[in-house]
C-alpha cells in the first residue's frame, strides 16, 4: 500500500480509532457520561424520591428538623457533590471490564466527533424528556397491567389485607378500592 493511501485512510477515520490511553479514554468518557448537566438532570428526576425516603428515614426515627425545605436544599446539593464525584471515579474501572482498550478509543472518538459533541450536550435535555415520557407511560401501564399483576397475585396466594382485617381483591386495591 502507498504511503499517500494509508494517509488518506488514516485521514478519513477507515483505519479505526486511534488507541492513545484507555485510562484516559475511560475518564473522558466517564465525564461525558456524568457530566454536569447529566447530575443535574439525575437529580431533578430523582430528588423527589431521595427526600421522600429521607423524610421516611426522619419519621421512623421520630426526628423533627426545624426547616425542612432548607435541609433537603442543602442535603441534595452537598450530597450531589459527592454523588458526581464518586459515580465519576466508580464509572472508569466499569468502563475499563466492559469494553476493549479499541472500543473506549472509539467511543472517545465518537464523543469528541461534531456529533458526539452534540449528543453529549443533549443528553441532559434527553433524559429530562426520557423521564416526562417514562412518567407517562409508567403510569398507563401500570393501569393496563393491573388486570395482569392481579391474576398472577391470584394465581399465586398473595392476598391483601385491609386496616378492618378484612381481605381485599388485589385489582380492586390497585384501583384504589
Amino acid at each position: 500500500m502507498r504511503l499517500e493511501s494509508l494517509a488518506t485512510l488514516l485521514a478519513l477515520g477507515l483505519a479505526g480509532p486511534v488507541i492513545a490511553d484507555p485510562t484516559e479514554d475511560a475518564r473522558f468518557i466517564s465525564k461525558i457520561s456524568y457530566s454536569d448537566g447529566i447530575i443535574d438532570a439525575t437529580f431533578e428526576t430523582l430528588g423527589p424520591m431521595i427526600v421522600d425516603g429521607v423524610k421516611y428515614q426522619l419519621g421512623a426515627q421520630n426526628v423533627t428538623i426545624s426547616d425542612t425545605d432548607r435541609y433537603f436544599t442543602i442535603f441534595l446539593e452537598g450530597f450531589r457533590g459527592v454523588f458526581a464525584e464518586r459515580m465519576r471515579g466508580e464509572f472508569e474501572p466499569v468502563l475499563r471490564e466492559r469494553f476493549s482498550d479499541e472500543e473506549l478509543a472509539g467511543i472517545a472518538d465518537f464523543f469528541r466527533s461534531p456529533a458526539g459533541r452534540r449528543y453529549a450536550a443533549e443528553m441532559p435535555e434527553l433524559m429530562r424528556a426520557g423521564a416526562a415520557v417514562g412518567e407517562r407511560v409508567g403510569g398507563m401501564a401500570g393501569i393496563d397491567a393491573a388486570p395482569r399483576i392481579a391474576a398472577r397475585m391470584e394465581e399465586e396466594g398473595i392476598t391483601i389485607t385491609g386496616a378492618d382485617g378484612q381481605e381485599i381483591s388485589p385489582l380492586k386495591w390497585m384501583r384504589g378500592y
